[in-house]
């Protein structure tokens, strides 16, 4: 299974230029999925009572696990790295010196299981909850939250280990405050701008990697923003689409840049023929 977890590497002279510019393509690397359902022998009122196992391996396990959530549920979910910066939190994969350290966070693995009740899904709060608990239990790389916004859940950074390996609280760097100036933009250049704005206010560079750029550039606004969160500023630029967008802003611990990967939401559903597809959320 791929989704937006996994990102390729670049043809070498396009490494060049992006580390040129302070921002390349993140790699994931999934080693192992596993998602299995068993009937349990409770029986429910609403239906007979399913539990579902989930277990990742993988250098973002939480992001993984969100991938395969929504996956299967449709949930509207983004995801924020922490800006790992201690060296045993992350695994050196470089190559070519000359093109730089190419370091991802250590692989890490989440295994927790969850109850659904006939065809009614699980609380996704609930779920959230269990697989940070059970990252933080393993000690896995990074500390993290969640928290909403109407439909939409956040996964974001509460601590890392510092250089000396001893945890530190940090914010989300989308709880920044921008401002934009009003003027007519695509999606895709609001985008621009709001990265543009996150690297200003936070000294740390802020790239857009990787989005749906058919959808951003057939949406216009003239919307700007005055002394706003930049995720509220993402959130607004997203409806503006009509259409069910998530983040996955990953830090790249070697040329410490954040890379802004934009995707639609999808959920799988099995065909007439029996084969699993993926469609667009509406």
């Amino acid at each position: 299974m791929t989704g937006w977890w996994q990102q390729p590497y670049l043809p070498s002279e396009q490494r060049g230029s992006m580390r040129s510019s302070g921002l390349k393509q993140i790699v994931l690397y999934v080693t192992v999925v596993f998602l299995g359902t068993n009937q349990a022998a409770r029986p429910s009122p609403i239906g007979p009572q399913n539990e579902t196992s989930l277990t990742v391996t993988d250098p973002r396990p939480v992001a993984k696990a969100i991938g395969l959530l929504e996956a299967r549920f449709g949930w509207q979910i983004t995801y924020e790295d922490p800006p790992f910066e201690y060296e045993g939190d992350v695994a050196d994969l470089t190559v070519r010196r000359d093109l730089g350290r190419a370091l991802v966070p250590k692989e890490g693995r989440i295994e927790i299981s969850y109850s659904t009740a006939g065809e009614q899904p699980p609380i996704p709060r609930d779920v959230l909850q269990a697989i940070l608990d059970d990252h933080e239990f393993r000690g896995n790389a990074g500390k993290f939250v969640v928290k909403s916004t109407g439909p939409v859940y956040h996964v974001i950074p509460a601590g890392v280990k510092d250089r000396r390996g001893v945890i530190r609280n940090v914010n989300s760097i989308l709880d920044l405050r921008i401002s934009l100036p009003k003027e007519d933009r695509n999606i895709n250049e609001t985008l621009q701008a709001i990265c543009q704005a996150l690297s200003r206010e936070s000294g740390v560079t802020v790239g857009l990697a990787s989005a749906p750029i058919n959808i951003l550039l057939s949406f216009r606004s003239e919307d700007g923003a005055t002394d706003e969160s930049a995720r509220d500023v993402l959130l607004r630029s997203f409806a503006v689409t009509k259409t069910k967008l998530v983040w996955a802003l990953l830090y790249d611990p070697g040329l410490k840049v954040y890379a802004l990967n934009i995707h639609r939401v999808m959920k799988e559903e099995k065909t007439p023929t029996g084969r699993v597809r993926r469609v667009p959320v509406p």
